[in-house]
């Protein structure tokens, strides 16, 4: 399945509209996303999609969350400047939370009240994934994907769902 087949099945799920985005914003945008994007209306939340590469997709929920955070799962370099007291990334408390992922951009406070049981058991069923960043504006989701044979458009739409569903855990909606 190629990009554009991929957007089409998940717009049949979403609604909304694809939109090839040459020449559109600026630069750096531009060659960042090389393949169009999904713009939809879904479950009273705006939402969008697209590719990074043909094996990363990007979800997002255009809605500003109460802090800015970022959150991805560790790996050799995070583990090696914990294990040196040189990690700046946050924990929470939680000792297998906090093996799993790196927590960024966030006061210690905000990162407990935010990432509470709910919000990880939601966050379960997204992994595995690259990154998880709650900015000014929006709620952002990178996950590595192969389109060509085990993801597709319905896991997209599970992954959009849950990214939604993190949204309002972090509002207080759920």
């Amino acid at each position: 399945m190629t990009v554009n087949e991929f957007l089409e099945g998940l717009k049949g799920l979403t609604g909304g509209k694809i939109i090839k985005e040459d020449g559109m914003g600026n630069i750096t945008d531009a060659a960042k996303r090389p393949f169009s994007r999904l713009y939809a209306d879904y479950d009273k939340h705006y939402i969008k999609v697209d590719f990074l590469d043909a094996s990363e997709i990007l979800l997002e929920v255009n809605m500003a969350p109460p802090h800015r955070l970022l959150l991805r799962p560790e790996n050799a370099v995070s583990k090696l400047l914990d294990k040196v007291n040189l990690s700046a990334e946050v924990k929470i408390g939680d000792a297998g939370f906090d093996a799993k992922y790196i927590v960024q951009n966030v006061s210690e406070e905000d990162a407990k009240k935010i990432l509470n049981e709910k919000f990880r058991k939601t966050l379960d069923t997204l992994t595995p994934f690259l990154s998880f960043e709650m900015t000014n504006n929006e709620y952002k989701f990178i996950k590595h994907v192969d389109i060509k044979s085990d993801y597709k458009p319905q896991d997209a739409l599970k992954d959009l769902q849950n990214l939604i569903l993190l949204a309002e855990i972090t509002k207080g909606r759920v």
